[in-house]
């Protein structure tokens, strides 16, 4: 796991089958400080996994699409976790 990874995780108190005990976005600049590296790094990182800073902020307000971003960035399901995901996202679709 990478540092900035392991930095976005720790601060939104991830935990795979217990959600997300803090849902306030993490700021990049504090982030790149906590662990020591650019700027850069830590766009890159939200490039990645959410297209750019304001989707991360986004995901943010939902509990439980922020969990389930950071499963998935933190490799953290099986195919039988895919069902309850696959099964939200019909749901939504239906609204």
């Amino acid at each position: 796991m990478d540092l900035v990874t392991a930095a976005v995780l720790n601060h939104h108190g991830y935990e795979r089958d217990g959600g997300c005990t803090n849902l306030e976005p993490a700021i990049g600049n504090e982030l790149a400080r906590i662990v020591g590296v650019s700027q850069d790094t830590v766009c890159r990182f939200f490039k990645k996994h959410f297209d750019c800073h304001a989707n991360y902020r986004q995901a943010c307000k939902d509990a439980k699409l922020l969990h389930w971003k950071l499963r998935f960035i933190n490799k953290d399901f099986g195919a039988r976790d895919l069902m309850p995901l696959i099964e939200d996202v019909a749901a939504a679709a239906a609204n």
